[in-house]
């Protein structure tokens, strides 16, 4: 039996379609806002995601989790974090390097400040960075790597790890930038 797709639109611009079921965890994640709208063939007028059934009315804190995974990602020891580099590039070979749609670019857009907390809180943690290493982007895309592993599965259907970590990429002054607006 097939789980109820759900079509999804931000500011008017469509995201594709979702399993009912992966609603929860981009909406705990904020990877998918609220204000973001959503149909099925039952509803047919579009609504907010906040009128989703079952939804509570605020997000669960787990951005730490997915912070604390991240970083003991991308604390392994160098060899090991390679090899897991490595078999995921391999993975990627065939995956198509097609950039990403305009509704999936705003998206992350709309996603920065909270790539931002993540990124940041894993150069926190690991010592010995340096400021050489953020300029380094073979560690950028390690870093961007494990960030992407502790996401929520269903962003995957959005996004390609490549995709993500080239956006990242693109976007590592922002994405580096303490509060204070000076690089980390």
């Amino acid at each position: 039996m097939t789980q109820l797709q759900v079509e999804l639109q931000r500011d008017g611009q469509p995201l594709g379609m979702l399993p009912v079921g992966e609603i929860p965890a981009l909406l705990e994640t904020r990877f998918l806002r609220p204000t973001d709208e959503f149909r099925t063939s039952e509803t047919v007028p579009w609504k907010a995601l906040a009128q989703f059934p079952g939804q509570p009315s605020t997000a669960p804190a787990s951005l730490a989790e997915l912070i604390k995974v991240a970083v003991a990602k991308a604390t392994k020891p160098a060899g090991q974090l390679i090899g897991h580099v490595s078999a995921k590039a391999t993975g990627l070979k065939n995956a198509p390097r097609a950039g990403l749609s305009r509704a999936t670019e705003k998206v992350l857009g709309d996603y920065l400040p909270h790539l931002q907390e993540m990124t940041l809180e894993n150069l926190a943690r690991l010592q010995g960075a340096g400021h050489t290493a953020l300029r380094d982007e073979e560690f950028l895309r390690k870093l961007f790597g494990a960030i992407y592993d502790s996401l929520p599965r269903p962003v995957y259907r959005f996004v390609t790890e490549q995709q993500f970590i080239d956006f990242c990429l693109r976007h590592r002054r922002r994405l580096l930038a303490r509060g204070d607006n000076q690089p980390y």
